[in-house]
């Protein structure tokens, strides 16, 4: 059998899977031991039913918890429309076509995703980071902070947050 195969066999399964099993640790110990990203680190919570397309593209450090319906647009596919205006394809060298690409998201220790936001390709999200619900991640976003909006902007430190939280949980 071919590689090609092969792959998509395993995200068939891995999409059935994620349709059948309800609780986001059990997905995530699923998706690390069928090593379907290019990296997936330990006590990570994964409740979106929906893979990436290039899921070896997406790396996934320590304690990383991703809400659902959360979106990696790791890849894009304006090739298509690009090829097909004269005006484009006419800077191009030598008759060459604009190609489908692909791009790293890396997301590291300590950080949760709300639901529904987006991450779009080649961003980094740094250490200890809250990404609000609904956000649109264009940006790499730095270590210690809380983001939100679209497009994503830094709203506060994590320690600030923290702050706000510990103030809630006493009232």
């Amino acid at each position: 059998m071919n590689s090609r195969f092969i792959n998509r066999f395993k995200r068939i399964e891995t999409m059935l899977f994620m349709n059948s099993v309800r609780g986001g640790k059990k997905r995530a110990r699923y998706l690390k031991r069928k090593k379907i990203f290019g990296s997936f680190g330990e006590n990570c919570y994964w409740f979106p039913r929906k893979l990436p397309a290039e899921p070896q593209n997406i790396f996934i450090h320590n304690n990383v918890n991703i809400a659902t319906e959360v979106y990696f647009c790791d890849h894009d596919v304006i090739h298509h429309m690009l090829n097909n205006v004269k005006e484009y394809t006419e800077r191009l060298v030598n008759n060459k076509k604009y190609t489908y690409t692909s791009s790293k998201i890396e997301i590291c220790d300590n950080v949760f995703i709300g639901a529904r936001a987006i991450i779009m390709g080649n961003i980094r999200i740094g250490e200890n980071v809250i990404i609000a619900a609904g956000s649109v991640v264009t940006k790499d976003v730095e270590s210690n902070s809380v983001y939100g909006g679209n497009p994503a902007k830094k709203i506060c430190s994590i320690d600030e947050y923290l702050n706000k939280r510990k103030e809630f949980n006493q009232n």
